[in-house]
């Protein structure tokens, strides 16, 4: 009965440490230097790696899941090439679409402008924290990823916006790589643990 419990005891270590083992946190301080807002300080206590969610000629999209005490964030970082300047303000949403098609709207936790990036001051860097709960976090490890839509407001018109009904602006990113739509799902599982 001894050997029975011990060998029990191993292997469920062994197989609830291979499951923490794909889950990789890391700090992601070089990229929420980019997350600049006046009206919403988050303090990141653990995220997890930032992965790629899609990857187009000249725009990247970043995303980490992150805890701050009790609260949750997505916090999301773009970078485009031979960008003006934007901004995302609370009431600019990010919508996460499902292969199911199903939506998922989150809203910032504040107002956040971003920076030029690199010596050649062509390419534009934004990152935003967007407020989330444990139910939003476990539709996303539940669901593929498809599409992903970003509200902006800009005094101007930005390359690669659409206009929505409500005379916003938006830039629209399919995700076409099975592997980037998986990165977000599997993040937001990932802080669930925690």
């Amino acid at each position: 009965m001894k050997k029975f419990l011990f060998l029990f005891i191993i292997f469920s270590f062994l197989l609830n440490g291979n499951v923490n083992s794909q889950c990789k946190f890391k700090k992601i301080k070089k990229l929420t230097k980019f997350a600049i807002s006046d009206n919403c300080s988050v303090d990141v206590d653990i995220s997890t790696k930032a992965k790629l969610v899609f990857s187009k000629f000249s725009t990247n999209g970043i995303v980490s899941f992150v805890k701050s005490g009790n609260e949750y964030y997505l916090f999301f970082y773009q970078v485009r090439n031979y960008s003006s300047r934007y901004e995302i303000l609370e009431n600019n949403s990010l919508v996460i679409i499902f292969d199911d098609g199903e939506p998922l709207s989150l809203y910032p936790c504040g107002n956040f402008s971003g920076k030029m990036v690199g010596l050649s001051f062509t390419t534009f860097g934004i990152g935003c924290f967007y407020k989330i709960d444990k139910n939003q976090l476990q539709q996303i490890a539940d669901n593929t990823c498809k599409m992903i839509i970003i509200h902006i407001t800009a005094d101007h018109k930005i390359s690669g916006t659409q206009i929505d009904e409500d005379g916003s602006s938006f830039f629209e990113y399919p995700i076409l790589s099975e592997r980037y739509a998986r990165n977000a799902p599997n993040a937001a599982a990932c802080i669930l643990s925690k």
